[in-house]
């Protein structure tokens, strides 16, 4: 996660995207964290 704050929601947003875009696969642990991060935006 980057040092600011501010920044989770946007850099998490950014995660998820590249991932979607990409055809990433995306781990338990991975999905959870994103999930906690994405729902206090």
């Amino acid at each position: 996660m980057p040092p600011l704050k501010g920044y989770a929601c946007t850099y998490a947003q950014m995660w998820v995207t590249v991932k979607h875009d990409y055809g990433l696969s995306v781990d338990t642990a991975e999905k959870d964290k994103l999930t906690g991060i994405l729902a206090g935006c």
